[in-house]
């Protein structure tokens, strides 16, 4: 199964599935309710440089194989759009805990990809190696001779899957009880990694991640063998059986139903949903890449512009109607058009332009697809012109950002401010909003309030050092909340030498009680008694010597998260 294989090294699992970003080559299928690369921005937080040097880092830490103790870190908990009336969490897993679950992925893979490749009923196993019409195809052919469809799926997936499941599911429950106390087993090393990656909760998997997405596969997948006299097409946690007889329909449902409920898992009673020949058909993503191809060549600039007018305007239509992801197929399909000749590079202005930007401020999670969008060379808008366009409507993403940081609407909140952070916006959002984001919000809205403070307000630079050391007195070990935004502080600090003496004159001007002459207040002793979480030595070992060993070699070696 060589196409798998690339989704098991450790490196991918750092490079591209700690932010799960989709592959280049399937980035115009439609997108994957499970896998939103949209979360975090590629172009600003990068795992790339931890990615080159993790097999290095791991010999300099040799604790991190599992073969050592448990080592339980908070996750950082991200409040994710759903819908209108529902929100998703997120769990991203410390990256000590994350390296660690992805190396024994890695070192167990020959075990996971055997289960894996004998489902013949999933078609979320291929990840992204298979298109969304690839997909479709297959599921159809399943449906040829039938008159019904059934479709169902499990209830709060994710957050259901009782970790002390994994072993029983591997194993066998006998053979998993039996076995509990051997540490040595893969089966029970796994359990204890994802309970590692949330802080030792054995409710749940940590959702949000490319580890997390392989686990739930191969659990499902292994569910699927217990179901293989049934004819049925799975994609992640939802079922398609087609059928003529409900005699075959009830059976299935019922014997689903036991087979989960051995592993704690039930059905969404109320997403059950049986269809009648000719199928109901979701064409509507098709749209989006076929919308431009019956252009003229000779057709003039202003009737293709009104075309894309129209175009966008159908697009939220389609939104309105339940297809979640068109926002995003918008800024795909016009980049589908772009690079086929069927748009010139002159067509998109100002008031088009307007109108994308308008998608983002309502839809905050495609602004990486308007970042990579207008970083197409075939695209006429420098990033000048898209930071006028930003100013333009600053009074409306100032009055959403404070709406979205009273809500904790984290996913909205950090992709506004990772435009403007990779817009390089200046003075923006006012320093007590900015200030107030560092204070309460998550690791990564924080991280770039932060930046954004730095980058626009000098003057008021106490102020931020201030807000800083408040933050970090709450978190005191690497194992602990903030680790993210802890990191990238001092990391900063390592790197940049203005920030660093902007630091030390705040310590040396706020934190000197005795009065003490410069030299004497720097002085290695004298800097171990200053009561201040914005020194490095303030953060303590804690119960594990390996994740304080993992985070210092990290910073000896100056790597970033942050492009």
């Amino acid at each position: 199964m060589p196409q798998y294989r690339k989704y098991f090294t450790l490196e991918n699992l750092v490079r591209y599935g700690y932010f799960e970003i989709k592959s280049k080559s399937n980035n115009l299928n439609q997108d994957d309710p499970y896998s939103q690369s949209s979360v975090i921005f590629q172009e600003v937080f990068d795992m790339e440089m931890l990615s080159q040097q993790s097999r290095e880092i791991i010999e300099l830490c040799p604790s991190m194989h599992i073969g050592g103790k448990s080592s339980p870190t908070v996750p950082i908990e991200l409040s994710i759009y759903k819908n209108d009336e529902e929100r998703r969490m997120y769990k991203m897993p410390n990256i000590y805990s994350y390296i660690r679950l992805a190396l024994h992925i890695e070192e167990n893979k020959e075990i996971y990809l055997e289960i894996i490749k004998n489902s013949s009923h999933s078609l979320s196993k291929y990840f992204y190696e298979k298109t969304f019409v690839s997909n479709k195809i297959e599921k159809e052919t399943n449906r040829m001779g039938y008159r019904y469809i059934f479709k169902t799926d499990i209830q709060h997936f994710y957050p259901s899957i009782y970790t002390h499941s994994l072993p029983w599911v591997l194993a066998g429950k006998p053979e998993a009880k039996r076995t509990k106390k051997d540490k040595e087993k893969y089966y029970n090393q796994l359990d204890t990694l994802i309970q590692d990656c949330q802080y030792g909760e054995t409710h749940g998997i940590p959702t949000g991640t490319m580890a997390s997405r392989i686990v739930a596969e191969i659990f499902m997948c292994k569910i699927d063998s217990e179901l293989s006299q049934y004819g049925y097409k799975r994609y992640v946690d939802d079922f398609e059986l087609p059928y003529n007889d409900s005699r075959e329909q009830v059976e299935f449902y019922n014997c689903l139903q036991k087979i989960l409920g051995q592993y704690n898992l039930v059905i969404k009673k109320e997403k059950n949903i049986i269809d009648t020949y000719p199928f109901e058909m979701d064409n509507s993503s098709e749209y989006f890449f076929s919308y431009f191809s019956n252009l003229k060549g000779n057709d003039s600039s202003l009737i293709v512009r009104a075309k894309v007018h129209r175009y966008i305007e159908q697009a939220l239509i389609f939104q309105k109607n339940g297809l979640k992801g068109a926002p995003k197929l918008v800024f795909k399909g016009l980049t589908n058009a772009i690079n086929k000749g069927e748009i010139t590079v002159n067509v998109i202005n100002q008031p088009i332009l307007s109108k994308l930007l308008n998608i983002v401020i309502m839809t905050p999670s495609t602004g990486a697809y308007m970042i990579d969008f207008f970083k197409n060379k075939n695209i006429d808008i420098n990033e000048t012109e898209i930071n006028n366009n930003l100013t333009k409507h600053k009074e409306l993403i100032v009055k959403n950002i404070k709406r979205f940081t009273n809500l904790n609407y984290n996913q909205e909140l950090f992709s506004l401010l990772g435009i403007l952070y990779y817009y390089r916006t200046e003075n923006f959002l006012e320093p007590e909003l900015l200030l107030e984001i560092i204070k309460l919000e998550d690791d990564f809205s924080a991280v770039l309030a932060m930046e954004l403070f730095y980058d626009n307000y000098r003057d008021a630079i106490m102020s931020l050092f201030a807000c800083i050391d408040e933050k970090l007195e709450r978190t005191k070990t690497w194992g602990e909340e903030y680790w993210l935004f802890k990191y990238q502080f001092f990391i900063k600090i390592e790197t940049d030498n203005e920030f660093k003496k902007y630091c030390k004159e705040y310590l040396f001007t706020h934190k000197n009680e005795q009065d003490l002459s410069r030299a004497q207040f720097f002085n290695t002793k004298n800097l171990n008694k200053v009561d201040s979480y914005l020194l490095r030595n303030k953060q303590r070992q804690g119960k594990d010597n390996a994740i304080f060993q993992f985070f210092e070699i990290l910073l000896d070696k100056e790597i970033t998260f942050l492009k």
